[in-house]
This record gives C-alpha cells, sequence and structure tokens, in this order.
C-alpha cells in the first residue's frame, strides 16, 4: 500500500478504498474496520474536501514532498495516538512506511502543521455541513478546561501570559493552569464552533465572543464598562472583579449558526445578557433554570456535549496538548475536534454507532 502523489498533484492513493455507496446504506451490518482500511478512507475524504470544496494558495518555492492531504492525515489520525508532531513521524517512519514512503523533515512537517491550522477548522465546518445536512434545531454549548501546563511551572509564565491562567474546572473542581474552550455541538455531536480563552474567564464572556464572531467577525466585543452601565443594579454584586482576562481565540473558529439556539447550563444565565446576544448577536439561550418547566427534557438534551467533553479528554487527549505558544495550542484544539468530527463520519461510513470513538480503531 502506498499513499503517494495522485494525478492531480495534491496526493493521490494507490490501494482500494470501501464503496462508500453500500456502507452508508443503513442496511449493511456494522464494521470494524482494519487500520489500514480506516487510514484510506481518512485520506482520502480529506483529499477529496481539500480538490472539491477549498481553494488552498500555492505553496511558495519547490514543490512540496508532502501534499497537504498526507500532512493533515497523520496530525489527524496521531489524535488517536496522543502523538506530537515528533512522535507522529517516528510512527510513520517505523509503521507505516509503505504508505507514506517520503517524509518532511522534522521541522518543515511541524511549520506544515501549524501552517494548516485554519484548515482544520475549515474542514470541521465542512464535515459538519456533511455529517447534519439540515440545520440544528439548536446547539448544546459548554466549557471545558484545557490543561497547558503543572501549577507550578505554569505560575512562571514561561510560555504563556495572559493568553492562559488559572481555573477550576471538571467534575471533581480540580485547580489547572490553561485555558478554557468553548465548544457547541448539535444533538447528533457534531462540533460545529469553539473559542478558546483563559482558564478563569466567566463562561458568558467566551460565549459572547463566540456568537458575536458569529455574526460578525469585525464586531468589537462587549467590555465589562458597557454591562456595567447596561445594569448599573448588579455592578457591585456581580460585576466587580470579573470579565475578560486575556484574549479570546479566534473569529474563524466559530463557524456558523444553525438555528440560533443554544441550550446552556446556568453558567450563561443572566437577563442583560439574554437580551444583548438576542438583540445584537441574534441568539436565544435557554438556561437550564430558564427551563424550569422542562428540566428534565432540558438536561437530557445538554447530555450530549457532556459525552463529547469526554471524548475529548478521553479518547483525543485535549489536556496537555504539549503547545509552546496559543497559535500552537488553537492549532492543536482544531486537530482534536476535526478528529472527532471524522470520527463520527467514519462510524457511519462503517455501520457503527456514531459515538464508538475509542473502539474505531486502535492505532
Amino acid at each position: 500500500m502506498q499513499i503517494g502523489r495522485g494525478v492531480s498533484g495534491q496526493g493521490g492513493i494507490g490501494w482500494k478504498v470501501p464503496n462508500t455507496g453500500q456502507l452508508t446504506s443503513g442496511k449493511d451490518p456494522a464494521v470494524d474496520p482494519d487500520f489500514d482500511t480506516f487510514l484510506t478512507a481518512v485520506y482520502t475524504e480529506i483529499d477529496t474536501l481539500l480538490q472539491t470544496q477549498l481553494v488552498l494558495p500555492p505553496h511558495p518555492g519547490h514543490p512540496p514532498r508532502m501534499s497537504d492531504s498526507e500532512v493533515l492525515t497523520l496530525v489527524v489520525i496521531g489524535q488517536w495516538r496522543d502523538s506530537s508532531e515528533r512522535a507522529v513521524l517516528r510512527w510513520v517512519e517505523s509503521d507505516l512506511h509503505d504508505a507514506f514512503p517520503v517524509l518532511l523533515s522534522q521541522s518543515a512537517f511541524n511549520r506544515r502543521a501549524r501552517r494548516l491550522g485554519p484548515v482544520c477548522t475549515r474542514l470541521l465546518f465542512l464535515l459538519a455541513d456533511l455529517l447534519d445536512p439540515e440545520p440544528a434545531p439548536y446547539e448544546v454549548v459548554d466549557t471545558i478546561g484545557v490543561p497547558l501546563a503543572r501549577c507550578c511551572r505554569g505560575k512562571q509564565h514561561r510560555c504563556f501570559g495572559d493568553e492562559a491562567g488559572f481555573g477550576v474546572g471538571g467534575s471533581d473542581h480540580t485547580f489547572f493552569y490553561g485555558c478554557s474552550l468553548l465548544l457547541a455541538v448539535t444533538p447528533t455531536g457534531v462540533i460545529t464552533g469553539f473559542v478558546v480563552g483563559p482558564a478563569g474567564t466567566q463562561d458568558r464572556w467566551l460565549f459572547d465572543a463566540f456568537v458575536g464572531w458569529r455574526a460578525d467577525p469585525t464586531q468589537p466585543l462587549w467590555t465589562i464598562e458597557e454591562l456595567a452601565q447596561a445594569d448599573s443594579r448588579n455592578r457591585s454584586r456581580h460585576l466587580k472583579g470579573t470579565g475578560v482576562t486575556g484574549p479570546r481565540w479566534w473569529p474563524e473558529s466559530v463557524g456558523h449558526a444553525q438555528s440560533g439556539i443554544y441550550l446552556t447550563d446556568n453558567g450563561f444565565r443572566g437577563p442583560v445578557w439574554h437580551e444583548h446576544w438576542l438583540a445584537d448577536d441574534q441568539a436565544e439561550v435557554i438556561a437550564s433554570r430558564d427551563a424550569a418547566s422542562a428540566a428534565l427534557a432540558h438536561h437530557r438534551r445538554r447530555q450530549i456535549v457532556e459525552t463529547i467533553n469526554a471524548a475529548l479528554t478521553d479518547v483525543f487527549h485535549l489536556a496537555f496538548p504539549s503547545a509552546k505558544t496559543m497559535w500552537g495550542v488553537v492549532c492543536r484544539i482544531a486537530r482534536k475536534c476535526l478528529a472527532l468530527n471524522l470520527g463520527i463520519w467514519a462510524n457511519r461510513l462503517f455501520g457503527r454507532a456514531d459515538l464508538a470513538f475509542a473502539t474505531l480503531v486502535s492505532c
């Protein structure tokens, strides 16, 4: 088997791909793919989307030794292994040399992987539209902590300034140094967008950037002073010492709105916020306490985002992404979200349960 140059010049494949028409018909039994079949399917889907849906700028200088499709395939597959770029290349050299006979140097591979960060988000949105062709009736929103370093190292701020911070997260309310990831998912578990901010930033400030950038990526976001003027009654009790603790990343990762209805927990409550989001960003927020008459149904609908958070943490190794800059953190988060959507796509391709990520493949 070999993944190499195809007739398009942007990557090709020299071995057979499963018959997607049969596997997605819904009448065939579930298939547990071997690794070669899974690798083939992922590479082919990424290459097809790049060739048919995205127009990437040409590479400067000499033609690249590895196509964008090959690089993206490796960084996405590596998310199942909890692998850095260095570990991915070592793995390919030892186990996948037949599929990838031509490899980049470590520094060149790292540069290409970082440069393709925005492409990962665009592929994420393309897959979201492919998996859920009809707009979802609502999106479920939640935040999850992403530790970047041990607390003792975080206090020294060796790699990050105000881009990261200290926060409390998880079911056990663990104290950590890193950032907060706000995710939006459809009722089927497909990730439609995300935004990243320093740990300790209130959920509402992350969500304000999320829906604000969805409405208009160029509009200025609310400041704590503007909120205080809009709701002076709560200024001293709720707003003192709160607000944005650092930059929020980044408009290209938020995607586009589905129905404009968002199901949240009580961390997103607040009448002033809700009025602001509805009037300025066309976003209707339904928090847990706002749905008191149907609290059980609300919690059941929100369970999907907890499942996705667990998959990102346990299967795709969200914690400690081994990045040295905030751009590296965002790129790695984008890869993990792309891997999750590709996992749903592959599970449907092989007739498996959508969220069976852990048993999809053994790398």
